[in-house]
């Protein structure tokens, strides 16, 4: 202990230069780390986890799977569905790396549906369609063959509850149509939502950031006070 203090005591100078060079080094080193530090899932893990090859997969066939959610509030309901178009309008200018898509309806979607409906019935409602096509054909059949006519054979038609399965299929579209309009709104559209895409490989903070930036922007640049004096976002 008492060399130890001697020697410390005796290059004092030099051992605190040569801390303050290793100090240097430590900051100019740590600082480099971390302008190049990726946070991306993929760039954290291995290229061989699971969760990696899973999220590649996902990346390759969605087109986004985050979303910013931006919120309108205005009694003045016209007024905010102007400013939500033109806020559509605006976001689908900027670059698709940047924002992959804007939702602002349900429209696709309803139409989608409409025009497949038949698509989405249950298999018990599908094998009854089937049955009674069956029984109404062998009924027609029968019905109009000579040797039944004169045998004045009382035939029972075959019957099926339409009504109820359309009504119950539309009772579940209705669902879906208290939006106005399509609009993913409340019904007395004083709240409206408009939703923002982020790319699909961004998983980044920084580009959830960028992205959030150029979303402010817009909104800076479009006014909200100029469509309606109570919109807030």
């Amino acid at each position: 202990m008492i060399f130890l203090s001697r020697f410390l005591q005796k290059h004092a100078v030099l051992i605190t230069l040569f801390t303050m060079v290793l100090s240097a080094l430590g900051v100019f080193y740590s600082g480099k780390l971390y302008l190049n530090l990726r946070t991306d899932l993929e760039e954290l893990l291995p290229t061989s986890a699971r969760s990696v090859l899973d999220l590649t997969e996902v990346s390759a066939r969605l087109e986004s799977i985050d979303n910013l959610s931006v919120v309108f509030l205005s009694d003045d309901g016209a007024a905010s569905k102007r400013f939500v178009q033109d806020f559509e309008r605006e976001l689908n200018k900027l670059p698709k790396d940047l924002v992959a898509s804007v939702e602002t309806n349900i429209q696709k979607e309803l139409s989608f549906f409409t025009k497949r409906r038949a698509l989405y019935l249950e298999v018990k409602e599908l094998v009854q369609i089937r049955d009674y096509i069956k029984a109404k054909i062998d009924y027609e059949t029968t019905l109009y063959n000579p040797l039944v006519i004169f045998a004045e054979i009382n035939l029972p038609e075959p019957t099926l509850d339409l009504a109820s399965m359309k009504s119950k299929y539309e009772s579940k579209l209705s669902t879906y149509s208290n939006f106005p309009d399509g609009y993913y709104s409340t019904p007395d559209e004083k709240v409206r939502v408009v939703l923002v895409y982020l790319p699909s490989k961004s998983t980044g903070g920084g580009d959830i950031h960028k992205m959030k930036a150029a979303v402010e922007l817009i909104i800076a640049k479009l006014n909200p006070a100029s469509y309606s004096p109570d919109l807030e976002i």
